[in-house]
């Protein structure tokens, strides 16, 4: 329910932006953060969702599996060992995926 009421308020939001005229880029972004950020929160900060959720955090907890490596999840692996090389967390792995994911995302539907 919480993804639906979600995605009511973006579409609204964004209809309502449509029509909005930017000078630049910088606008732009301006009136696209709101929707940014509500994207991308409610991923970011879940707990114990999926069933895979705490394998995740294991990985990340633990040494990274040389195997996500060799398997070609080659993103994921230096995420992982970038985050646990400035000690940001096992939730930032949560957050950093969130934002990669609403920006692609987003490059989508600019595209469209």
């Amino acid at each position: 329910m919480f993804y639906f009421c979600v995605g009511v308020i973006i579409t609204i939001y964004l209809y309502i932006i449509e029509n909005i005229k930017t000078k630049n880029s910088f606008e732009l972004l301006f009136l696209l953060f709101p929707v940014f950020y509500i994207y991308t929160i409610g991923p970011a900060f879940q707990y114990g969702v999926g069933s895979d959720y705490f394998h995740y955090l294991r990985m990340y907890t633990v040494e990274v599996e040389e195997r996500l490596f060799y398997a070609g999840e080659y993103s994921f692996y230096y995420i992982v060992k970038f985050l646990r090389y400035f000690e940001l967390g096992e939730q930032s792995m949560y957050i950093v995926t969130s934002i990669i994911q609403a920006s692609f995302f987003f490059i989508i539907l600019e595209k469209l």
